[in-house]
């Protein structure tokens, strides 16, 4: 049975044309334009069965509808809109981390520190890792990461959701993740700006980025590395 994914409203026109919808005689009730919209709300791999099922709820819910099929359109548009501006928007947050990140992984001593970066925002107790840090450049690089990821974070807040997670396997294997952030970011579906599955690496990272006492471990390291 062949499925079709909409990741974006592209597609739901595309698969309208694909299946000649935009030819279909919608008198009783519907518009092409108005069913695509409506698939790409429900953005998810759709059957040929589910598609005609949708079709079929969709025309009754304008011959029920007060206003008919202009009502029923322009609350699908409306929701659409804004939907797509959503969408937008968290794809503009993504990729700004991921060029954040990846200036981070592939600038001066960036392999090192956003390994290091990766390994803190990833375990139980990131200041006793630290003790083991005598590189000087890099515990300089690390606080200026740190507070870069504070500037990324009042949009992440406002555009996504940001789960608590401690579980020590899932920490382990969220590592990974963070390590190559910028790969996992871009690579990832455009339709995850609506359900977005990145957020258990940036609330790692700012919870990194916001450790008071992480803060105070790399500057007593420094200090005590500087002599001072």
């Amino acid at each position: 049975m062949n499925q079709h994914q909409i990741e974006s409203l592209k597609d739901a026109h595309d698969l309208i044309r694909n299946l000649a919808l935009d030819e279909f005689d919608w008198k009783g009730g519907g518009s092409a334009a108005g069913f695509a919209d409506r698939l790409f709300l429900i953005g998810e791999t759709v059957s040929m069965d589910a598609l005609v099922l949708r079709v079929n709820n969709y025309r009754l819910a304008c011959k029920e509808h007060s206003q008919g099929t202009d009502g029923v359109d322009a609350e699908a548009r409306d929701d659409r809109e804004f939907l797509e501006s959503m969408v937008s928007w968290r794809n503009d947050v993504r990729t700004r981390t991921a060029e954040f990140v990846r200036s981070v992984r592939f600038g001066e001593s960036g392999g090192a520190v956003w390994t290091l970066v990766a390994r803190l925002a990833t375990v139980r107790a990131p200041g006793v890792e630290l003790l083991a840090v005598k590189d000087v450049r890099l515990l300089e690089r690390l606080m200026s990461v740190l507070d870069g990821l504070v500037e990324l974070e009042s949009d992440w807040e406002a555009s996504h959701h940001l789960p608590e997670h401690d579980d020590e396997f899932f920490l382990r294997c969220l590592r990974i993740n963070v390590e190559l952030f910028d790969e996992v970011l871009m690579k990832a579906s455009a339709w995850d700006g609506k359900n977005d599955d990145t957020s258990y690496e940036m609330r790692a990272l700012l919870r990194l980025a916001h450790d008071a006492a992480v803060r105070e471990r790399i500057a007593k390291r420094l200090t005590s590395l500087l002599g001072k």
